[in-house]
């Protein structure tokens, strides 16, 4: 009887150290798989959040202080008299609504100096409707738009006004600021407005105003019909035209 007791015994015993050994088992294999995917986690997130850092260093990169060298002796005297006064030289910008929300940042970023600040004056006529600029008093510079675009999106072209623009940056300087003519970008990549813009500027260069030449600019993509406005890489192409007018 005794060893059947026994026997007995050392099979219960036996039992329970194999389920023991096999809630282990199972229970180091769970851990280890949630301290793996912990780990993934964790590098998943400290990549992300590494890369998110990268791309805002890259978007917001420090303004260089360094004094900036200009085209034109008129532009230049009036920025070297702020930049001893220690306040920028002050540009409005006068564009029609197809210009996006973001092309003011895109000429921050191209310039890239604190010495040069840009506001936005949003219009929306046409080259014949236009009639007044509201732009700030304190602005030394205005660039504004040739609207050759505006015309042929309000399919006016043919009645292309750049005397009424022109009359507009005379009343420019009778205000003690510098004006530049904006020439805009073929987006449709048609014959007529390409007439137009190169009409424009062949009379805007021969009798001296001051204008930024974007006909140089040729992209598979330039005009979003979505959102009505000049693709992301089209708006930058003529920040960087407006930098080479001004920038030496």
């Amino acid at each position: 009887m005794k060893k059947i007791i026994v026997g007995v015994l050392s099979l219960v015993f036996l039992s329970l150290l194999y389920f023991n050994f096999i809630y282990e088992g199972k229970s180091s294999i769970q851990n280890n798989e949630v301290t793996k995917n912990n780990e993934e986690t964790t590098e998943t997130s400290e990549s992300s959040t590494s890369s998110e850092t990268k791309e805002d260093n890259e978007e917001q990169k420090e303004k260089t202080s360094e004094p900036l060298v200009f085209n034109e002796d008129v532009i230049q005297e009036r920025y070297d008299e702020n930049y001893k006064n220690n306040e920028p030289l002050i540009v409005d910008v006068v564009l029609p609504t197809y210009y996006s929300d973001s092309f003011i940042n895109e000429l921050e970023n191209t310039f890239n100096s604190n010495s040069i600040q840009f506001n936005r004056i949003d219009i929306d006529v046409n080259s014949m409707e236009l009639s007044q600029l509201d732009v700030h008093e304190n602005s030394d510079i205005v660039i504004l738009s040739a609207l050759q675009i505006q015309d042929y999106n309000s399919e006016v072209l043919p009645d292309h006004d750049l005397q009424n623009v022109l009359d507009m940056y005379m009343s420019l300087l009778d205000d003690e600021k510098i004006a530049v003519v904006l020439s805009e970008v073929n987006v449709y990549d048609h014959i007529n407005l390409e007439n137009a813009i190169y009409d424009d500027q062949t009379y805007m260069n021969d009798y001296d105003y001051f204008y930024v030449d974007n006909s140089d600019v040729y992209l598979d993509d330039m005009y979003d019909d979505e959102n009505n406005t000049l693709t992301k890489e089209t708006e930058t192409e003529v920040a960087k035209n407006i930098k080479q007018f001004f920038i030496q």
